[in-house]
């Protein structure tokens, strides 16, 4: 029973991404594109979120919508995180990281700092990942990101 929601709401998303796509309508398909990616993250469809939010970068890109680029940018590296391949996880995370120092985002700073950190902890340099989780810690207390700060304890709590 539980599939049933996930495949009405991959429904209403592809229904939704063909008529972007038919009123030629970049930014909300951009947004689909992104909403997809996340959907089939979630249901553990990897390729298909890699698709996604590659095409919702590519258009965030021409549309100048840096912030949306830098979150399609860190999704990225999460999956390929996923997937096992730290050294693309890395290119995307530090191309988030990057557009999120350049526009002053900082809880994307905190978040691509956060997952840049992961990997380094499942690399075993445990130095760095434990200064990426304390930058990141500092600018969600910073923010008042509960969320985040708690996510940051967690993690310094296994370097």
């Amino acid at each position: 029973m539980r599939h049933v929601p996930k495949l009405r709401r991959e429904n209403e998303l592809l229904e939704s991404l063909a008529h972007h796509e038919e009123n030629d309508e970049r930014g909300e398909l951009a947004e689909t594109c992104f909403e997809l990616g996340c959907h089939y993250q979630e249901v553990g469809d990897l390729p298909r979120a890699t698709a996604h939010y590659r095409r919702s970068l590519v258009l965030c890109e021409a549309l100048g919508a840096r912030c949306e680029s830098a979150r399609s940018y860190w999704h990225l590296g999460l999956v390929f995180e996923m997937c096992g391949d730290a050294e693309q996880a890395r290119f995307y995370l530090g191309e988030a990281l990057d557009i999120s120092r350049r526009i002053n985002d900082a809880l994307g700073v905190a978040r691509a700092q956060g997952a840049l950190a992961f990997i380094h902890l499942t690399d075993g340099d445990l130095d760095e990942a434990e200064r990426g989780f304390s930058a990141a810690l500092a600018e969600g207390e910073k923010e008042g990101d509960v969320g985040l700060q708690a996510e940051m304890h967690a993690n310094l709590a296994q370097v």
